[in-house]
């Protein structure tokens, strides 16, 4: 999987006699993703650590609610975690309104602010700790325009809370600038992002780039056998789209969720730390409905009422590539200030109010398949047994939710739906 956010920031002209700058955020994701149930290890959470995961939890439906609204019957799919940590580190020059005003958006102010960045350092290096397992890592970079006078205690903070190393560039508006980050970010997600900065996005005016990349990638615990993916079809508003349906027979953490009309499943990743959780809505068309429920308290329902069961199941090979613009996203949301050149103070990266962001533009990459990119291995599943007697056939055959998360903290690493998936038949359901 893989997300790209960017934001750029102009000068304010009512405190600067200069041209206008820019300032870009570029986060990438890449997931590549394969399937069952497993005991999550033991882990020591840190109460400030456990607070940010929830906080960004929080930030991850408030998004997701307000993209939906934009992109209404599209497929969805974004990282919150590289969208907040991208984010987290423009935050640290925010003052004012400005910081508030993000604070507010992001759920930052869900914990207290003097433990906010050594808390994003603190899950960080929970969740990118190395693995033989699996591939989790994140990578941090700032780009700045030679000889810009940012403060050095912002650069030192970029550096010590996020990892973020900086380089300075000579003229943002030369195409060399513009190969040398899409190559930087093109290396960090394992070419999975490609010209990420498409021509003209970087200019003149462009002052600062921040760059959060996220890549992932991960067998199964157990995966499917590929001779049992079959041709399917998936059913959309109007439409039937014919693809490969994967297909598993056995015991699967799950549960039916009556109030919301749902099923949830959890098929956890090699390694036991990370799972995705696919929610199928009982009808075609019940996908609004659940996510219109959406809510940490859901979340956590879910969570709690997981219990192995006796399922059929059948899920899509897909891969779905997004990108959009978070601009207008976040200020709706309530982020306005910083993107005003007459109100954002971000005086705390260059010492005066000369900065606002003009754009946050947000890439996100994920493929599904059988087994990952790697043979999997069969591991050993520890769960309370209890007499099953009913048996489920779920078949992943319409729109749902899917996202992948963090077992030991919760923390919601990716967010998205299939709606229209890629597929290699189209049929409009009054041809059938």
């Amino acid at each position: 999987m893989l997300v790209d956010l960017q934001v750029i920031f102009g000068r304010n002209m009512a405190h600067s006699k200069g041209t206008g700058m820019a300032f870009h955020i570029t986060m990438v994701t890449l997931l590549t993703l394969g399937m069952m149930g497993s005991e999550v290890k033991a882990v020591e959470v840190g109460e400030h650590t456990q607070q940010l995961a929830r906080a960004n939890n929080a930030f991850a439906l408030h998004l997701y609610s307000a993209t939906r609204a934009t992109h209404p019957d599209q497929n969805l799919f974004f990282s919150p975690l590289s969208v907040s940590t991208a984010l987290g580190m423009t935050h640290l020059g925010a003052r004012g309104t400005s910081s508030a005003q993000m604070s507010e958006v992001l759920r930052f102010n869900l914990l207290e602010e003097e433990h906010l960045h050594a808390s994003f350092k603190q899950l960080n290096a929970l969740l990118y700790e190395s693995s033989n397992k699996y591939t989790l890592k994140s990578a941090n970079k700032l780009f700045g325009k030679a000889g810009a006078d940012f403060l050095q205690e912002f650069l030192d903070n970029t550096g010590n809370f996020y990892n973020s190393a900086f380089e300075a560039v000579k003229d943002f508006a030369a195409p060399e600038a513009r190969t040398m980050i899409n190559d930087w970010v093109a290396k960090e997600t394992e070419d999975k992002i490609q010209n990420l900065f498409p021509d003209g996005v970087l200019n003149s005016l462009t002052q600062l780039v921040l760059v959060n990349a996220i890549y992932f990638k991960s067998n199964w615990v157990k995966s499917f056998n590929r001779d049992d993916t079959e041709p399917g079809v998936f059913r959309m508003k109007d439409e039937t789209a014919h693809l490969p349906m994967m297909f598993k027979d056995g015991e699967v953490m799950m549960t039916d969720d009556k109030e919301r009309k749902c099923f949830v499943l959890e098929m956890p990743y090699d390694g036991e730390d990370l799972s995705m959780l696919a929610i199928l809505p009982w009808d075609d068309d019940g996908l609004a409905n659940v996510e219109e429920q959406l809510s940490m308290e859901v979340l956590d329902f879910w969570d709690s009422d997981l219990e192995p069961e006796n399922a059929m199941y059948w899920v899509p090979r897909f891969k779905l590539e997004d990108t959009f613009s978070l601009s207008s996203i976040l200020q709706s949301m309530g982020m306005a200030d910083a993107f005003d050149a007459t109100k954002a103070d971000f005086s705390g990266m260059t010492g005066d109010q000369s900065l606002h962001i003009s754009e946050v533009i947000h890439k996100a990459f994920v493929e599904v398949n059988e087994e990952g990119t790697e043979a999997a291995a069969a591991t050993g599943v520890t769960m309370t047994k209890r007499s099953i007697s009913k048996r489920y056939r779920l078949r992943f055959d319409h729109p749902f939710l899917f996202l992948i998360r963090d077992r030991r903290t919760k923390a919601v690493l990716f967010l998205g739906r299939l709606v229209d998936p890629p597929h290699d038949i189209r049929v409009h359901h009054e041809e059938l």
